[in-house]
């Protein structure tokens, strides 16, 4: 705890690892609160802003310095603790200064750990190699380059049998910052997510209750108020597009009036993401670029949460998106950005020319075919597929499905990550409980 106001003030700026500052109307007129907020803008320190005066919003240079932070309204203990839907302002201050706590290294930090690990693995190839260099390939560092989503076809949904959708509540009261996840080099990493949901705050209740649907079914969402909204606000919405296979749009006019929606959808297509469609109400204008980027995907009129529980030929609606949602996704190509210095990119291409050549002088092709999600991978891929974590039941009485995500068809895309594999799988039947589940998963 530091009085910002005091002259040693940017000494604790510099030891600390989050700023947390008490934001009035008093600090904005405090030249040496300025000084101290500046430091820690100098020093690239996270900033995690508590606004303490109600119906009180900075303006002049203050306004400009928190711009795109994620903000927090705390003015007495009352509303500190006062429940927001299932959670209080202070646990989610406590989650945000967690997550902003951990340490993040610099691009040339992570840039010289991955040099080190490029460089061995080059040492191997060449220790294998008859010739060296290996014969290069042309390529060209692209940062950012326009995308075109796949447009699927989805087959009509139809359920015989008893498909009944309960709900459930979904709860943040013990949230913790989940733990980081690492990359090969043993670096943070952003995670790859299934679905985004682009939303306008005034469905925030009706976009819960579908986020703890799709929770549920083992979609992995990135959804602002769940942990994703993070640090800088247009930082953490391009950051959920890029690692978002696909976007479920809630559209409704005031997303349409919306700049931040509209800077969101934007990016999305820039970014050439798959979208699935739930217009909220009815005669809602679009442009015609909006037009043109969502024609061909799914979409659906659902003007309130009762209307998802309605059967489409036997299917629960919930379940109809739900599976157009991974199909669409899965129907995506990688979105892959060469974030890096021009001499990074140039080791991974000779590694990757490297890896060419070995497998050329073996004789042996070097990509194969996975026989779960038919993409092609070598055996330097990790991860990038998934599978089903548990077993396939019904048919008989109730509506077959998978257990864990409630997917219909038996060679649906599974929700569990996992490595991509080449062994031929076969649909076997437990007889002890009379279900069923690939061999291997």
């Amino acid at each position: 705890f530091e009085n910002l106001s005091k002259p040693n003030a940017a000494c604790s700026v510099r030891r600390c690892n989050v700023l947390v500052p008490i934001l009035t109307a008093r600090f904005e007129q405090t030249p040496i609160c300025r000084g101290a907020l500046e430091e820690a803008r100098r020093l690239q320190k996270p900033i995690v802003p508590v606004i303490a005066i109600k119906d009180w919003r900075p303006e002049d240079w203050l306004g400009l310095m928190i711009a795109g932070c994620t903000f927090f309204r705390i003015f007495d203990k009352e509303n500190a603790y006062k429940p927001l839907f299932d959670n209080c302002r202070m646990m989610d201050l406590r989650f945000s200064t967690e997550v902003a706590c951990r340490p993040v290294p610099s691009q040339a930090e992570r840039e010289k750990v991955e040099f080190k690990a490029l460089k061995e693995k080059i040492e191997e190839c060449k220790g294998k190699l008859q010739a060296w260099p290996p014969t290069r390939k042309p390529r060209t560092l692209n940062i950012l380059t326009d995308r075109h989503p796949v447009r699927v076809t989805l087959v009509e949904p139809n359920a015989k049998l008893d498909f009944t959708h309960i709900h459930h509540t979904i709860t943040r009261l013990d949230m913790k910052a989940p733990a980081p996840m690492l990359d090969e080099y043993g670096l943070p990493k952003r995670r790859e997510v299934d679905c985004m949901i682009s939303y306008q705050w005034d469905n925030q209740i009706f976009v819960r209750k579908v986020y703890e649907d799709m929770s549920m079914r083992e979609i992995r969402v990135w959804f602002d108020i769940w942990g994703a909204m993070q640090g800088n606000t247009n930082e953490a919405m391009a950051t959920g597009v890029e690692c978002a296979k696909v976007l479920l749009v809630f559209l409704s006019k005031a997303y349409i009036d919306s700049v931040n929606c509209q800077m969101e959808f934007r990016y999305a297509v820039k970014r050439g993401k798959g979208f699935v469609i739930i217009r909220t109400e009815p005669n809602i204008q679009l442009d015609q670029w909006m037009i043109d980027a969502i024609q061909g995907f799914p979409q659906y009129e659902i003007y309130s949460y009762s209307a998802l529980e309605a059967l489409i030929n036997g299917v629960p609606t919930i379940d109809v998106i739900m599976q157009a949602v991974r199909k669409v996704g899965h129907a995506q190509p990688p979105d892959v950005v060469d974030d890096c210095s021009a001499e990074l990119f140039e080791l991974r291409c000779l590694l990757d020319d490297a890896r060419d050549a070995i497998s050329e002088e073996s004789g042996q092709s070097r990509f194969k075919t996975c026989t779960r999600c038919c993409q092609k991978f070598d055996d330097y891929t990790k991860g990038g597929c998934k599978n089903h974590r548990t077993y396939y039941m019904g048919g008989t009485i109730l509506e077959g499905r998978w257990v864990c995500c409630r997917q219909q068809a038996r060679d649906s895309p599974g929700c569990n990550s996992c490595d991509h594999t080449d062994v031929t799988r076969v649909f076997t039947q437990d007889l002890s409980y009379v279900t069923w589940t690939w061999v291997p998963p």
